[in-house]
């Protein structure tokens, strides 16, 4: 019996899925800060280059959970939950915003837990 690491469908197509979206995020952080400020003007401008960080780490956090650690997803929480707030304060996000981030940590926490014994969580050092 080998004790290799598997990783459910799931899991790996809501990886890929969050490295598509964090990699859009950085692209359009990247190609776009004048819009940033012509939509934002009083936030400040380390705003937007904190937000580029948070979606370097979130690629990095998904990394990390493709090599099964489980620091990414703790970092991943994180950095969810200071985005959110960031969006409310600077980004005039709705009051939703730290729901919507409970619900993107939640979404990864459930899909880490699919399987039996060998379920993804369980498999992260």
């Amino acid at each position: 019996m080998s004790d290799q690491k598997k990783r459910h469908g799931c899991l790996t197509t809501y990886l890929i899925f969050m490295l598509f979206s964090g990699s859009f995020a950085i692209l359009f952080n990247l190609q776009s800060p004048q819009i940033f400020k012509q939509l934002y003007p009083d936030a400040p401008d380390w705003v937007f280059l904190f937000s580029l960080f948070l979606a370097v780490l979130n690629i990095i956090c998904t990394i990390a959970l493709f090599c099964w650690k489980k620091w990414g997803f703790w970092l991943y929480v994180v950095s969810v939950v200071i985005a959110s707030f960031l969006n409310l304060l600077y980004f005039e996000a709705s009051v939703l915003s730290p729901l919507f981030a409970l619900v993107a940590i939640a979404l990864i926490y459930a899909v880490l837990q699919i399987g039996k014994e060998k379920n993804g969580w369980s498999q992260l050092e």
